[in-house]
């Protein structure tokens, strides 16, 4: 599949055991085994303990609204269904970045100032982050933006999480995207769309039904959008290589690079499709005996992997 791909791209790392898995907020959490190797927090009391993701917020998305403060620094915007991995692929690139001496900002302004929830999650982004306890991140982070700057804080991205529900929820075929998703599709920004899949994804039908609806949001992205497909949890998948990764997306999203075809007669000869994959992992996941979830990192290779496909598209 001639699909433009990065070689460099890792195929394999540590990763969590696919078999006897079970799905918990939304990430696969294993039924044995244990590589609890992180330190644990030495802080007795999570500033997060009190903190809803759905506090004074609104549950109607179509009522939601948003602030894009900075106009000028690219969006990437982590698209996919509910329970696909966006948050704790936000967690594990933003635990590189930091490792590597980059700032991760939560953009403040981006909810509105009345929303304690959102305010507090901002404040507290850093100890989320940081936390060995997967569940309490996927379940606190749910609709926010984040600013990737240098150490010298220079802007290079802003990154939003939203809920998955907003962009396709396989039991509400065809309903519009909500206003603000509509709002940020017509900004001044560049954009990315880190469009999520992952293997043996639900069934044909909603697979299908998927890559509908990737059809429609390349219908949206005008001139200043692109599309990385950021094919998650790779150590559930068969394909060890980017070649056999790309041809095995293809067979289960039948149709999913197609909206994206370069019909350029030129540059289509050594580039045939006008978007990029990415394998992926964020880690490893095994049940306490308390019925917490400790997150075992991915082997670097795989955020830096991705970071440096979103700084080649961004820069573009």
């Amino acid at each position: 599949m001639p699909v433009e791909i990065n070689s460099s791209t890792p195929s394999n790392a540590q990763s969590s055991s696919p078999n006897g898995d079970r799905l918990e907020n939304g990430q696969r959490i294993p039924a044995t085994g244990g590589v609890d190797n992180l330190a644990p927090s030495t802080s007795t009391h999570s500033p997060m303990e009190n903190t809803s993701s759905s506090s004074n917020s609104s549950t109607d998305p179509n009522a939601i609204t948003v602030t894009i403060a900075d106009h000028d620094t690219p969006i990437v915007i982590l698209y996919g269904p509910p329970a696909c991995g966006k948050t704790m692929t936000l967690v594990r690139l933003a635990r590189y970045l930091k490792d590597k001496g980059y700032q991760i900002v939560p953009d403040k302004s981006f909810r509105d100032s009345q929303d304690g929830g959102y305010k507090n999650l901002c404040d507290g982004f850093d100890y989320i982050i940081s936390s060995n306890d997967a569940a309490k991140s996927t379940s606190i982070i749910s609709f926010m933006l984040v600013k990737v700057l240098t150490a010298n804080g220079h802007p290079l991205c802003q990154i939003l999480e939203a809920p998955g529900e907003h962009y396709f929820a396989p039991g509400n075929i065809g309903v519009p995207y909500p206003p603000y998703v509509q709002r940020i599709m017509r900004s001044n920004n560049r954009k990315v769309w880190a469009v999520m899949l992952e293997p043996n994804w639900e069934n044909d039908e909603i697979r299908r039904n998927y890559v509908d609806n990737i059809k429609k949001l390349s219908k949206s992205l005008g001139s200043k959008g692109k599309v990385l497909f950021v094919y998650n949890k790779v150590d559930l998948a068969n394909a060890e290589t980017t070649s056999d990764t790309i041809k095995e997306v293809a067979d289960l999203f039948p149709g999913i690079f197609e909206p994206f075809k370069n019909l350029n007669p030129i540059t289509r000869f050594w580039k045939t499709y006008n978007c990029d994959l990415v394998r992926f992992c964020t880690g490893g996941y095994n049940q306490k005996v308390d019925g917490g979830t400790t997150y075992t990192p991915s082997d670097d290779a795989y955020p830096e992997a991705l970071w440096k496909k979103l700084m080649k598209m961004i820069r573009g």
